[in-house]
Order: C-alpha cells, then structure tokens, then sequence
C-alpha cells in the first residue's frame, strides 16, 4: 500500500528488524514500579449510609442524641452525622496532616502542593497522546493491535492484500475483489479471543483515563486557592471546587493499574516517527528520555494517591459517608474503530492497486509515445531520493508536460513556426489564438523548470516548507502550516496544467482545421495552404503529426486525471 495514513508512515520509519531492536529496547528499559497506581486505603473507613447506621443504634444512643439536640436546636440525626464526620476529618488529619481542614472545610497547603506536582506530571502524557491518538485513533489502535494481536494482525495483512485475493480468485472484478477482502478480514477480526479483547480494552481504557487525567483543568482549581498566612501557604474551599474533585477522583480510580507494556510500545513508536526522520537521531537517548519521563509521571501519580486521602475528603465535605468514585466511562468502542481502520485501509490498498495496474498500463503508453526516452520528473518534489521534499499531487502531469516540451514539441515547432511566419489565415482571431497557445506551449518547459525551483531548498515553497518542518515543534500546527503549503502548490500546479491544456486544446483544433479545412471545425484552413503545402509533402504530414502528438497528451492527461480522481476520491 501506497498510502499516507499513520500506520504506514510509522511502520516506513524503521526497517522490521530495526523495529524489533527499538521495542525490545523498551523492554530491557522499563524498569518502573509495576505496583498498582491507585489502591484502596479506606477500607477501615466503612462506606455506610448515615440514616441506616443512626437507625441501627441502641435506644440509648438515640434518647443522648435526643436530649443533646434539645439543647442544641438541632434535629438527633443531624448531631449524629456531624460526631460521624468530625471522626472521619480526624481519621483524615492522622492520614495526611497538613491537607484537610474540616472544621473550616479547607484544603490546606499540603494538598495544594501534591496537587501542583500531579498537574506537572500529568503534562507528559498530554503531548505524548496528542501525538498518537491525536492524531489518528484508528491507526494507533492498528498498531496497538499488532502488539497485543500479534497472529490477528499477521493474518488481517496477509489476508486482504489485495495481490494475494486477486491470486486466490483469478477472473474475479476489482470490485467483488475488495469484498472478498472485506469479507476476510470480518471473519478474521471475528477470530480475536476474549484474552485480546480484554487486553485490548485495559489498553485503551488506560489510554483513556491517560487523556483524561492529562487534559483535566488542574488551572481551574488551582487558581482557587490563594495565600493563608494562618495556614502556613496556600488553602481553597473546599465545597469552591468539589465538582472538580469529585471528577478528579473518578478519573484516578479509573486508572487503577498500571499501563500495560504494549501501550508504552505504542506510545513510544508513535512519537519516534517525527523524529526518526532527522539525522543523527539517537534512538537510543530518545528512548532512555521517554521512559524516564513516563516513569516519573506514573511515579507522581502514585505519589499523590498514596498521600491523599482524595476520597475520604470529598465525602467529608460532601457530608456523605457513603460516597466512592465511580468508573468513567472509554475505551468500550475501540473494536469499532479498529474494524473501521481496516475497512478503510482495505479500500486504500484496493484503490493504490487498481491505480498502480493503470499506472503500468499508463508507463507503457508513455513509453511508446516518447519512443523508450524517460520521463523528466520534477527533481524537488517529494520521492524515494528526496523524502523531505514537497508531495505534489500533479506530479505525474507536470513530469508528462515537460517531456513533451523537451521531446515531442520541440520536433514539431518547425511546421508550427512555418505556419505563424507564413501562414495567412482566414480569421485574424485565429491567428491571434494560434500565436498566443504557441507562445504558451513554446514557454512551457521554462514554466514547469521555475516550478521546481521554487520547489527546492532556495525557491518560495521549499524554503517555507523547511522552515516549517524544522521550526514548529507542536504536531498539529506543524501539520496544518505543511499542508497549507502543499495546498498551494498543488493549486499552482493545477494552474500550469490547466493553462497547458487550453493551449493544446486550441492548438489542436487550429491544426485540424488547417488539415481538414471544412466548414463544420470552427477553425479554417490557411489562405495559402496550397502554396505552403507546395513547399513540400512532408508539410501535411508534419502538422497531421504534431496534431496527433498534442492529442496523445491530452488523452495521457486525462488518463492521469482519472486515475487521480479514483485515488483520491
């Protein structure tokens, strides 16, 4: 496959065997604590409801609880619960001193401060999954998929390439070709175990809670707090930010355990690509310094639910004994999107194969119509020799155009500059058209040659385009500037194709109607095409010749359009 799509451009990155070295490097390296990043602590805490536990008391309690509220002018229960939550804010204190003050229901200095070290810690992650899941879900969890389904995924490549099925089924049409692929790979996805599908879905459950924690509004709550000299630094509200609390605390429980070996595979592989494309990379330093990094953000994540109390402190100032975080939800879909990149890539191979099928038939017109000579690329484009160069879609034409500038044209202008010297026409906008197309065609190489300068390293597009591969660092403002410069030279590109066309378009029809010289073209013969022709009898032929040439490019032209449009459309 031929395509664009994450997957494939990781996968080019590295050689398989280069692969297989990078990730068993992941292995030997990744030495961080594999104990759970949340583990309950509250379980001398017990969950109740305060109304069931008040009701269960012995009579006596109820008659204290009674007679204490007569003199207080508070309702028996209501003494109750507050004994019960004044306990709890004391069980807190024991447990993290320095975090929770319940008697003013504030978060105290020692909260703030393991609040600002998990919001640092959590900013890894954030960049990491902006520049995996960020930017294209189906084709990570493709690639998470050839790590965790090693035999699924060997079998859904090897399965739906499309040379192996048009093999297997000789005769068959494109079209049925491609559902027997698709038909292949539902019964091979269908094959999956449920030990990879719970694997599957820890993995992205935890790449889930991962984004989750990493994107939480940490500003928001901070920005509560403000300086208490009588506490000693920084205290906040606590009933200020609860809801901030409470959905903090569901997203740490849901991220109980430890992300899985294959999802930092994933990860790492992921945010290589970029860089694996520049020289000198340090494949080795680039690995050491992101496990590092994902070591000390677990490590600060476990840090914080060690030392905070989060859940006893939410149903303090919640005043709800009975209160745990609840499982948020994510990942429950990831079999769908992993069907839906398959299906995608199915019909990407099938359209690159069908494409490349016409593409051969397509060379070997090119070859007879250019006699065996080669095309002319464009030399600062993007290819196999100049990979940082600038993909331009209309390559194909534009490298069409110049050849037959350089080959066909230049043989034919003779018999063409015999007729703009010499030739006197019937119309004068005839000869006004003929000069202005000849003018068009006759510039056309030197046209197409400052296109690929300005392709280059010194011209207008390369110079932007490098500037911006080399000075953006975030993944999708440098993707969106790349292809607004790839945007503008295809469009330039369209313009000079399109320009071609009309010229040879016009150039033809004056050339029939020289040759043919009836009333039904638009265009009229010569007024002395008898005495030109007397010239020699080679001079029909030659203009018979370089209308037939000109039309061989359009048809090619079209030819290249067509497969273009089934490409990309």
């Amino acid at each position: 496959m031929d395509g664009g799509s994450t997957f494939e451009q990781l996968v080019r990155v590295l050689s398989p065997g280069e692969r297989e070295s990078l990730l068993q490097k992941v292995k030997d390296k990744l030495t961080h604590d594999q104990e759970p990043l949340y583990v309950d602590k509250d379980d001398s805490v017990v969950e109740v409801e305060v109304e069931e536990a008040y009701a269960r008391l012995p009579w006596f309690y109820h008659v204290v609880f009674f007679v204490l509220g007569f003199f207080s002018a508070k309702p028996p229960f209501k003494l109750y619960q507050d004994r019960e939550l004044a306990k709890l804010g004391r069980i807190i204190n024991s447990q993290a001193p320095g975090f929770y003050d319940h008697s003013k229901s504030l978060l105290l200095p020692g909260f703030y401060e393991e609040l600002i070290n998990l919001k640092k810690s959590s900013r890894f992650f954030f960049n990491a999954l902006g520049v995996s899941v960020g930017q294209d879900k189906g084709a990570f969890f493709a690639f998470l998929g050839s790590l965790e389904m090693e035999d699924i995924h060997k079998r859904l490549v090897q399965e739906t390439d499309p040379v192996t099925v048009a093999e297997q089924n000789p005769g068959v049409s494109p079209m049925e070709l491609r559902r027997i692929a698709s038909r292949k790979m539902e019964d091979v996805i269908d094959l999956i175990d449920e030990n990879q599908r719970t694997a599957m879905y820890a993995n992205i459950r935890s790449l889930y809670c991962l984004k989750q924690l990493s994107s939480f509004v940490f500003d928001r709550m901070i920005m509560a707090f403000s300086t208490d000299l009588s506490a000693g630094g920084m205290t906040c509200s606590v009933l200020s930010v609860r809801g901030l609390l409470v959905n903090l605390n569901n997203i740490l429980f849901s991220l109980r355990e430890i992300p899985s070996m294959s999802l930092f595979e994933a990860l790492f592989v992921f945010m290589l690509q970029e860089k694996a494309k520049k020289p000198r990379f340090d494949i080795e330093a680039e690995t050491q310094k992101f496990l590092d990094r994902a070591e000390y953000s677990l490590a600060a994540i476990r840090k914080f639910n060690r030392a905070t109390p989060l859940t006893l402190i939410i149903r303090c100032a919640s005043r709800d004994l009975s209160l745990s975080p609840a499982l948020i939800s994510g990942g429950e879909d990831w079999l769908v999107v992993y069907r839906e990149y398959w299906k995608q890539s199915i019909k990407d191979q099938f359209t690159w194969y069908l494409r490349a099928a016409r593409a051969r038939e397509l060379q070997k017109s090119f070859q007879s119509f250019f006699t065996g000579i080669d095309m002319e690329p464009l030399e600062n484009m993007e290819s196999e020799a100049n990979p940082n160069g600038i993909p331009v879609k209309e390559a194909l034409s534009l490298s069409l155009l110049r050849t037959y500038h350089a080959e066909v044209f230049a043989k034919n202008t003779a018999v063409l500059n015999t007729i703009l010297i010499n030739g006197e026409f019937y119309n004068r906008a005839d000869r006004l058209e003929f000069s202005s197309s000849y003018s068009d065609l006759n510039q056309l190489g030197e046209v197409i040659n400052d296109f690929d300068y300005q392709l280059s390293s010194l011209g207008e597009f390369g110079l932007r385009y490098a500037a911006t591969q080399e000075g953006l660092t975030l993944p999708a403002l440098k993707r969106r500037k790349m292809l607004g410069i790839v945007d503008e030279v295809n469009y330039a590109a369209v313009q000079i194709i399109e320009k071609s066309k009309t010229a040879l378009t016009t150039m033809l029809g004056i050339l029939n109607g020289i040759i043919k010289g009836d009333s039904i073209s638009k265009y009229n013969t010569l007024v002395n095409f008898s005495t030109l022709a007397g010239l020699g009898s080679v001079f029909s032929d030659n203009i018979s010749l370089a209308a037939q040439n000109i039309q061989t490019v359009l048809m090619l032209l079209d030819e290249i359009r067509f497969m273009d449009t089934e490409q990309h459309g």
